[in-house]
């Protein structure tokens, strides 16, 4: 940047008709007192200078020159007196500035008293000014006119501008988010600008400042700086340097400050940058209210706003309605079975209910609704009943399965299944699946619970012990189950059948013999498997009984047991849960009867273990045609077992 502290060409012009008519006064005073030491000689013109005087003359003219220019250290110059005194012949510099009082050296001035310099000049005999100076003169005049257009619509912008943000503050269209973003962009804007702006050369922005205040800084540095101004509003924020008034050309600083820099930026602000938590939703829910005001104003941003909630609302209808779909049809649910227990007079409703509760489903309302409406395409002339127990179902099953689990009558297609005597809980579930009433696995599952109410599942005294709770209950017979009949319901029916069989007498003749259904039904099912027919059944109860009551044979020893160990819990279980088994189940091991039944005993199985026949034998085998051979002594039982084979 050009330094400020030097004087211009023009400046040195008016120094220099200054110093030409105090060297004409100086000459004029001269040639006088010449006259009057010698009358006689001719007078000399101004300009006829002895080469000596002129040489002097022009030494004093440089030296004032020199000393105005050290002199000369601000903007505001020093005010010459009204009546300067030339100083002495002898070639010293003048006491004071030559230039009259009220006269600022400046471009303006300078600039516009052109003309009068010219005619100055042409009365002292000096050389005319150079060519290039009138056109620099009219070039700077015509830079000052565009800047005073510039400086004019500038002011017309921010009139009106202010002017709306007036009109639209008054009539409440301004939110307080969007006035507090106008300020600040405005300051940001100011202080970027203001920190780009470049000052006058030689002086400091304190003192810039300071002349401004005053009003001294000259005119057309004023002009020039407000016409950056408008020049960075325009380009976006990035100032536009001026060239260098009367010289067409840029500094170097302003080269320099003229390279491409790219677009300003002004970074966005975050309020809530240094809040704590609730600071920060404080002041989210107070931006609601301006925010809704905006909305409402704004019809850009209300139809924003419109489509913003009808996306959200598209977007969780339709998670809605997949999760309802999901609950109804199992879709991409998980396969983990929980128990869920249901009351003799559930409903529908109820069922739902529990199922929510279970986890088992989401949306109960959809899926009651669902069940509803779709009864008539089930058929469902009345409401449905639902048996009472504990049903394991899974998420994946759908609430329509689910409820058809735990239906009562599920079908009207009917299937007949006959068990018979002797069979076990897996043979069974085998025979159910295969007449397509229920899975195996449901139904060992079933058999598994003790939550049946029925008194002689409350007599049994170690459920936790057995491999199946019920084995030995399941009363063999001839059933008819629904084609898709649940489990439970499967089981239900054959306990029901078995508590019915289970008469008063058998009650009080068992109570006679001092043993409890379950001794009664575990002996029985040993018998069964032993031997089929009912005279043979009486001996060997007469048999156990009698090992029973001996102290020489503690244990039964019967073959039914290992076989039952053998063919239906050891493929099922582990090396460790086999041998536990088979010291619970084996009467070779055990002593006494064994933990429980081994089979489903008959009728005929039953009646020989509460009326048994009175014997004194204490072995008994079977030849190849069946028939049975009873002993007294171990000598007479290995004769017999010679004998069969």
């Amino acid at each position: 940047m050009a330094n400020n502290n030097k004087l211009g060409s023009d400046d040195f012009v008016v120094l220099g008709d200054l110093l030409d008519r105090e060297e004409q006064k100086a000459a004029a005073q001269a040639e006088q007192d010449r006259a009057a030491r010698n009358p006689g000689s001719a007078p000399k013109s101004a300009s006829a200078r002895t080469p000596g005087r002129g040489a002097s003359t022009s030494e004093q003219r440089t030296a004032a020159l020199m000393d105005a220019l050290r002199q000369d250290s601000t903007p505001k110059h020093a005010a010459a007196p009204a009546e300067s005194h030339a100083g002495e012949r002898t070639g010293s510099a003048p006491a004071q500035s030559p230039l009259p009082k009220g006269i600022p050296i400046s471009k303006t001035n300078t600039s516009a008293a052109a003309p009068e310099r010219a005619q100055r000049r042409a009365a002292s005999g000096r050389r005319p000014a150079a060519a290039g100076s009138a056109a620099a003169d009219q070039q700077e005049a015509k830079a000052a006119k565009k800047q005073q257009k510039a400086l004019a619509r500038q002011q017309k912008r921010a009139a009106g501008a202010k002017k709306n943000a007036s009109a639209a503050k008054e009539s409440g269209k301004v939110s307080a988010f969007s006035s507090w973003r106008d300020r600040h962009s405005a300051e940001t804007r100011r202080n970027k600008q203001a920190a780009a702006r470049p000052q006058p050369a030689g002086i400091s922005r304190t003192r810039s400042a300071e002349l401004q205040a005053r009003g001294e800084m000259p005119a057309a540095r004023r002009a020039q700086g407000t016409a950056r101004q408008a020049g960075a509003v325009r380009s976006g924020g990035t100032p536009v340097r001026q060239p260098v008034p009367g010289t067409g050309r840029r500094t170097a600083s302003q080269q320099r400050r003229m390279q491409p820099q790219g677009q300003i930026t002004f970074k966005k602000a975050r309020p809530t940058k240094n809040m704590t938590v609730g600071e920060k939703a404080r002041y989210y829910v107070g931006q609601i209210g301006p925010t809704m005001q905006a909305v409402r104003t704004d019809p850009r941003r209300r139809e924003s706003a419109y489509r913003l909630a009808i996306l959200l609302i598209a977007l969780i209808l339709a998670i809605y309605v997949t999760s309802c779909v999901n609950d109804i049809m199992g879709f991409n649910r998980s396969d983990k079975e929980i128990a869920v227990t249901v009351s003799a007079d559930a409903n529908t409703n109820d069922l739902i209910k529990t199922f929510r509760k279970a986890k088992l489903i989401k949306h109960s309302v959809a899926c009651r609704t669902f069940i509803n409406l779709t009864s008539g395409i089930r058929g469902d002339e009345e409401a449905p009943s639902y048996l009472k127990g504990e049903y394991f179902l899974t998420p994946s099953m759908g609430v329509e399965k689910m409820l058809m689990t735990c239906r009562a009558i599920q079908k009207k297609e009917t299937v007949q299944v006959t068990f018979p005597e002797g069979y076990s809980i897996e043979q069974m579930a085998e025979k159910l699946e295969d007449a397509k009433v229920c899975t195996s696995s449901d139904f060992l599952k079933a058999c598994n619970k003790a939550s049946y109410e029925f008194d002689f599942i409350d007599e049994i005294s170690n459920p936790k012990q057995r491999y199946h709770i019920l084995e030995g209950y399941m009363y063999p017979d001839t059933y008819e189950f629904f084609v898709g009949e649940n489990a439970e319901s499967c089981v239900t029916k054959v306990l029901s059948n078995f508590n019915k069989k289970w008469s008063d007498d058998y009650a009080e003749r068992a109570a006679e013999l001092n043993m409890s259904v379950d001794d009664v039904m575990t002996m029985a099912s040993i018998i069964q498997k032993e031997d089929s027919n009912p005279e043979n059944m009486a001996i060997i109860a007469s048999v156990f009984y009698n090992r029973l009551n001996s102290t020489s044979y503690p244990s039964l020893q019967s073959d039914a047991t290992n076989n039952y160990v053998n063919k239906y819990i050891k493929p099922n279980v582990s090396a460790d849960e086999y041998k536990l088994y088979r010291s619970r189940y084996s009467t070779y091991v055990c002593v006494g009867l064994p933990v429980g039944p081994i089979c489903s005993p008959g009728d005929d199985a039953i009646k020989a273990v509460l009326w048994p026949e009175s014997t004194n034998y204490y072995f008994f085998a079977h030849d190849s045609d069946g028939t049975l051979h009873a002993a007294v002594t171990e000598t007479e039982q290995n004769i017999n077992v010679f004998n069969s084979n």
